[in-house]
């Protein structure tokens, strides 16, 4: 299953998936060609660091390119994610084929696709590992110990992920279901021993950024879109809905046949108080559902087993997981256009880094097609300005409405001209149809709007390749 859902993408593409993968890689980069972390103020992995470092050490170690690490890194992630579910699924009572089928809807439901190379897929599964080596220790003592270890180790890896452990944690701890129970208090002291030293750095990227959830719940992307964005929303709303009421369903199964229930509804339903605290920048309940999983495919399981070996009922169930697994599909492969990257495009970034005048700035459309940071020299022009490569939308108000427009190109003309370091603006076919797909503009409007820099005197051809052209303001094009 993990072959054919995501190994295949691995195999048919030539680099990692997703402009955003990227950063991380030039984070890595960077870590290689200086031996340190970029300047405070840039971003906050210097804050959470563990990521880069063991990606870095790991890539210096074999001598494989980062590049190539984060190319196969989703269909590693996905094999260690099942066998940590299967662990799970195991410790806390499952046999043998339950166990199997938990894991066949962990990956079936999941399309969140936090899987690539990112310090969430790796909190994930230290995550999960914590969970598991603690409730193993009702059993074997010192597994309580090695979780607190790799709770330790969990820390400094990312920042949500380990409040969702520590919740877990306390609820299970209160309800008496692991052993001992006061072990949550080295917990605490580890997490807020940590916290609290960037405290400022939290509340500066969001904090407690509202109480409100079902704001905190709300989605990161404004525009209702085309009828293909639409489409694929809907079908991620009812996947995540329907796997969440299946659970729902299973808990009042399992407690009816006196099964014990509470360590897999804790695990699975205490993500949710995470959006009573914070949105994550629109995308808190994405990773809601992305921990609920693994508890929800533990419910399930045993179910599911049930109903196959029910009679007619195989049948429906069979039909059911089909309607699962190609909704998943969608959600995971609905953007697919969007974010496969070129080796050209790749090539001409760290081409225009290397290249650019600092403090340099460079618009974008869409972070579709555009790979930014992906080099050591592409974050070190973040000193400068920590947003020099930012999306236009965001980083000029006037884009908000009415895009395009003639004012609008007069806007980013007069700011190039007044720049101390390069301006570059880039078009890429990637960008167009994110554009197009979000509802932001139409690909004629585009076309119109790059024409006003083709035809200008002052915003000259830099680089192009086969879907990618950038233009820079100079006083006189050669």
């Amino acid at each position: 299953m993990i072959v054919v859902s995501r190994l295949t993408a691995t195999l048919i593409t030539d680099l990692p998936l997703y402009p955003w993968t990227y950063k991380h890689l030039g984070i890595v980069d960077y870590l290689l060609v200086h031996r340190a972390f970029p300047p405070s103020g840039i971003d906050v992995y210097r804050e959470w660091p563990a990521f880069f470092t063991s990606a870095a050490w790991f890539s210096d170690l074999t001598t494989l390119e980062p590049t190539a690490l984060a190319h196969w890194f989703a269909p590693m992630t996905h094999l260690v994610l099942a066998f940590v579910v299967a662990a799970l699924a195991a410790t806390i009572g499952l046999d043998r084929r339950e166990t199997l089928a938990a894991v066949m809807i962990a990956e079936l439901a999941n399309w969140v696709a936090q899987d690539y190379f990112a310090p969430q897929s790796y909190a994930l599964l230290l995550g999960l590992g914590v969970l598991v080596t603690l409730l193993a220790s009702r059993t074997a003592p010192a597994a309580g110990w090695l979780s607190l270890a790799l709770f330790a180790a969990l820390i400094p890896t990312h920042q949500l992920t380990p409040f969702w452990v520590f919740g877990a944690v306390v609820l299970l701890s209160l309800t008496r279901t692991i052993a001992p129970r006061w072990i949550v208090f080295p917990y605490a002291a580890l997490l807020f021993g940590y916290l609290i030293p960037r405290s400022y750095i939290v509340f500066q990227h969001g904090g407690l950024s509202s109480l409100n959830p079902f704001a905190n719940g709300a989605g990161n992307v404004e525009y209702a879109g085309s009828a293909a964005k639409v489409f694929t929303s809907l079908v991620c709303r009812g996947l995540s809905a329907t796997v969440v009421l299946l659970a729902l369903v299973a808990v009042v199964v399992w407690w009816r046949t006196g099964r014990p229930v509470l360590i897999p509804a804790v695990l699975t339903f205490s993500p949710f108080v995470l959006l009573v605290l914070n949105s994550y920048g629109g995308e808190a309940i994405f990773r809601v559902y992305l921990y609920a999983v693994p508890g929800c495919a533990v419910l399930i399981a045993p179910l599911l087993v049930a109903s196959i070996r029910g009679g007619v009922g195989r049948y429906a169930t069979a039909a059911g997981l089909a309607v699962i697994a190609a909704a998943g599909l969608q959600g995971y492969y609905g953007t697919w256009y969007l974010n496969v990257q070129s080796p050209s495009q790749l090539a001409l970034m760290a081409n225009l880094a290397e290249g650019a005048r600092a403090p340099a700035t460079m618009w974008n459309l869409h972070t579709s097609g555009f790979p930014a940071r992906a080099t050591a020299q592409a974050v070190s022009l973040a000193v400068y300005d920590n947003s020099y490569d930012t999306e236009i939308f965001d980083g000029m108000p006037s884009f908000a409405t009415g895009f395009p427009n003639s004012r609008q190109f007069e806007e980013v003309t007069a700011q190039a001209a007044s720049s101390a370091g390069d301006t570059y603006i880039v078009f890429s076919d990637e960008a167009k149809a994110a554009l197009a797909y979000f509802g932001q503009a139409e690909p004629d409007d585009v076309d119109w709007f790059e024409g006003r820099f083709a035809a200008s005197p002052v915003w000259c051809l830099r680089l192009q390749d086969e879907t990618t052209t950038v233009y820079r303001y100079q006083e006189v094009c050669p």
